[in-house]
């Protein structure tokens, strides 16, 4: 967060050098969320959301990201449905944990995308 000019360049490199990677496309659609350019970030976030598994667990925190792209460019409701996705995929893997017997443990991103739901979504 100290030099988002030299972030911006690296995650943009990454991106031209590796234009399927969902990963470059996150990285490059957070890079711009940081740097106040939320429109541009919400096409590179969606993208990086697409190419993820469904199961994996990386999908959440991604839906977070394109949520909060999605709130800074005054897209209240698809933020809302965003996380909503994010919060049920997540419910849905960790109840496979549990059906295991495991004990699951929810992300650190789950967190803040609870509150943020909370904060976005009419009470009622």
């Amino acid at each position: 967060g100290r030099d988002l000019d030299r972030a911006l360049s690296l995650a943009q490199g990454a991106k031209a050098l590796m234009p399927r990677s969902g990963n470059a496309a996150d990285t490059l659609g957070w890079v711009l969320l940081k740097h106040g350019r939320a429109s541009a970030a919400v096409g590179y976030l969606n993208e990086a959301v697409a190419t993820v598994d469904p199961d994996s667990p990386n999908l959440g925190i991604g839906r977070h990201h394109l949520a909060q792209a999605y709130e800074a460019s005054d897209q209240k409701g698809k933020a809302i449905e965003t996380l909503e996705e994010a919060l049920s995929n997540l419910e849905r893997q960790l109840a496979a944990i549990r059906s295991r017997g495991g004990t699951p443990v929810g992300p650190e991103w789950s967190k803040s995308a609870r509150e943020m739901l909370l904060r976005l979504k009419p009470a009622g």
